[in-house]
């Protein structure tokens, strides 16, 4: 849902030149992005949340992606909600197994706090970004992804104080060295989109940017790429 929400805070003329296409399925929310090439945000989430997991709503995300043109789309399914007969399901809709995602997760109250940031190297600071410093902190984000198109980090900007989302950085001097967000989903949140410049790394961003982050809901998680 994150993803979904984060991309689409777009302007239409930039959804359209991206090739930047949504759909929602009760729980389900599948995002399709043409002018990815990566096809890192062609990905389809949320599945199994209303009720058990159909072959007719699979089957809609997977027309969805034909739909819109893109070469590759994920579905990102947890483990213990595929359905008993998976292994025929998938085969009848042509998907195979790929890359997969670890998803952590806490209580809240496991997560550091604001003031726990004793490992930030000296003369940083942490803090909320504003709208004049979006483009930058897209910047940081996107390209330490390996995102270089400017429209994508222009999509990025335009999530900067969007309605449940937190964006936060770390500025060494005047520059943002390192970047992170959080969506808040009713009493859950998910960190998203913490990326640090490579000279940056190893001095304490990413520790303090979570500290940062302790939103008022009751469970937190984030996502790691294997």
């Amino acid at each position: 849902m994150a993803h979904a929400d984060f991309a689409t805070s777009a302007s239409a003329s930039l959804r359209k030149a991206l090739g930047l296409g949504s759909l929602h399925i009760g729980s389900t929310r599948a995002l399709a992005i043409r002018d990815d090439p990566s096809h890192f945000f062609n990905r389809a989430g949320g599945f199994g949340v209303d009720g058990p997991i159909t072959v007719d709503d699979l089957a809609r995300v997977c027309d969805f992606y034909r739909e819109q043109g893109v070469s590759q789309g994920s579905l990102m399914i947890a483990p213990s909600l595929l359905p008993p007969d998976w292994a025929a399901t998938a085969a009848g809709l042509g998907l195979a197994e790929s890359s997969r995602f670890t998803k952590l997760g806490c209580d809240i109250e496991s997560l550091p706090t604001a003031g726990d940031r004793t490992a930030l190297a000296s003369g940083w600071r942490v803090g909320v970004v504003e709208a004049h410093q979006a483009r930058e902190w897209a910047t940081v984000m996107m390209t330490t992804f390996g995102f270089t198109s400017p429209d994508m980090i222009e999509m990025a900007a335009s999530c900067v104080g969007k309605t449940n989302w937190r964006q936060y950085a770390v500025w060494a001097g005047e520059r943002i060295v390192a970047v992170g967000s959080v969506f808040l989903n009713g009493e859950c949140a998910d960190m998203f989109g913490g990326a640090t410049l490579p000279e940056a790394r190893g001095r304490g961003a990413q520790s303090a940017l979570l500290a940062a982050n302790g939103p008022p809901c009751r469970k937190s998680s984030f996502s790691l790429a294997p």
